[in-house]
């Protein structure tokens, strides 16, 4: 979507206003998980439009999976 808009954070919005849609960037990669499900957390996505913070609901992860 054109309207999307990227940020940039070191953890998942937990305040403001947001729009569906809205990519928050992790700026803290490492790589998690255990052996065989390895992941970086790539960043978070905004699944609706308001000023609620509640992780799962309002926002879900964006997992890279390594492979290791």
């Amino acid at each position: 979507n054109p309207n999307d808009q990227i940020f940039a954070d070191t953890a998942v919005p937990s305040s403001g206003t947001w729009t569906i849609g809205d990519l928050v960037l992790n700026l803290l990669f490492a790589e998690l998980g255990t052996p065989g499900a390895r992941y970086i957390l790539f960043g978070w996505r905004r699944l609706n439009t308001g000023n609620t913070n509640i992780f799962q609901t309002d926002w879900v992860e964006i997992r890279l999976f390594t492979g290791n």
